[in-house]
Order: structure tokens, then sequence, then C-alpha cells
């Protein structure tokens, strides 16, 4: 950016000293634009670089711990995002869609219960296996079901496995998709899933439980909202006596 600037600069400075300027003056303005521009993209991009060679650090970090808890599966999935984040942890009667949904979604990278699914994630299992009743080690019962392809393994310490399915929108998990839990309980849920179904039912529930069991399912508190009262209303009459009737000074 500056030597865009310090180009600009030069070229203006000498249309200035020459007048209107000539052709020479304008071809090499041009010249000077075009390589400020250049130069400013240059300099965005690797900027862009430094910000993703941070994310990749944070990654490998999780990566390394969730690797030493989890060793059942050669390639364990990876947890993502900073679980160090700093974010709110309350939902207000103020926020608005967006805010809480940004809640949402910072709850679990805050928790470290969140991931994305790669190929090695997903264990697929075969015809045989899905025509009978499969209980796995953790005692997990599965039945044999169109909606059961397979486990997907996630990196926490009980229930490792979960069912390759996700319990809201009952479609397979894929590839680079977001998948979120809870320690509380044994279920896990695309993100935007659950965060779609968070931000529903905070309408009339001040919680943000598991869909299937109940359990907490975030870090999150919600803001109690006040419930209306029934309105009282007198059926009003007619009659002069009733209208006296409902004064109260007059009621003695």
């Amino acid at each position: 950016m500056r030597q865009f600037l310090r180009a600009l600069r030069s070229s203006t400075s000498r249309l200035r000293l020459s007048g209107n300027g000539n052709d020479e003056d304008v071809e090499e303005l041009r010249e000077s634009i075009n390589a400020g521009y250049v130069s400013q993209m240059e300099e965005s991009n690797h900027e862009e670089e430094e910000e993703d060679d941070e994310v990749k650090k944070l990654c490998q970090n999780n990566n390394d711990s969730s690797s030493d808890n989890n060793t059942q599966h050669p390639c364990q999935a990876r947890p993502v995002g900073d679980a160090s984040l700093e974010g709110l942890t309350r939902i207000t009667k103020q926020d608005t869609k967006t805010e809480r949904r940004q809640k949402y979604r910072q709850s679990f990278v805050r928790s470290n219960t969140i991931m994305t699914v790669t190929e090695c994630d997903i264990i697929v299992s075969d015809r045989e296996n899905q025509e009978k009743e499969d209980e796995n080690m953790d005692g997990y019962v599965y039945f044999d079901s169109d909606l059961y392809k397979g486990s997907l393994a996630i990196p926490r310490d009980k229930h490792p496995m979960v069912p390759n399915c996700c319990l809201i929108c009952l479609e397979e998990y894929q590839p680079d998709e977001c998948v979120v839990w809870s320690d509380q309980c044994e279920h896990a849920f695309h993100r935007d899933c659950i965060v779609k179904y968070f931000d529903k039912i905070q309408r009339k529930v001040a919680d943000t439980p598991c869909p299937c069991c109940r359990a907490t399912f975030t870090d999150l508190t919600v803001e109690v909202r006040a419930k209306k009262r029934p309105s009282r209303r007198r059926h009003v009459r007619t009659t002069t006596g009733a209208i006296i009737a409902g004064i109260p000074w007059f009621r003695r």
C-alpha cells in the first residue's frame, strides 16, 4: 500500500509540473497504478496466508491432544477451531437471530466439541452387519435401519463412536461437514442443524438441551423470559348498578 501511494504521488507530481501531461506521462501513471494495485494485492494475500498458518497450528495442537486420548481408530477425528476462544456465554432477550446463532457456534469451539468430518472418520459397515442388531464396545445398541449407514468416530473418551447420521435432518455425515456433540450425552448432530433447533426452541425453553435425551448440550445460560400474565377482563354490564359495583371505593 505504501509503495502504491509513493508511486502515485511521484507520477502526479510530474503531471503537475508538465501541465496537462503528455502521452508518456499518462502511460507512466497508468503503469504506476497497476504496479501499486498488484503490490497491494500481494500484501493482502500474504496476510491471509499468515492467518491460515495460525489456524493450521491450532488445528494441529487439537489433533495432537485428541490422538493421545483416542487410539482406537488410526485416523481419528480432528476438532477444529480455537478452544480458548473467549465469547459471550449468555443468551439474552435483546439478542438478534444472528447474535444467538453466533453464540451457539462459539460455545462448541470453547468446549472443543466440534470437528470437521474427513473420509477416514466415517466407518462404513457391511450389509451383513446391518441386517443384525449390532452392539458396540460402549454398549450403545444400533438396530438395522435405512438410516444407519455405519459409524462416525469423534474425539472423546466416552462413546467415541456415534451413528453416521444426524438425528435432526436424518442425513449421513459427509466429509468437510461440521459435527458437534456434548460431553453430557452420547449424541452428535450437524452444527447447522442443532443451531437452528436451539434458535427455534429459545422462544419457549430457557435452556439448550439435547433434542434426543434433553441433557445439557452447551455451556450457555439463557435469560428466562417473563411469562405474560393473562389479562383479567371483567364482564361489562349495561346496568347502572353493575357499573357502580365495579368501583373499588364504592364497595365497602
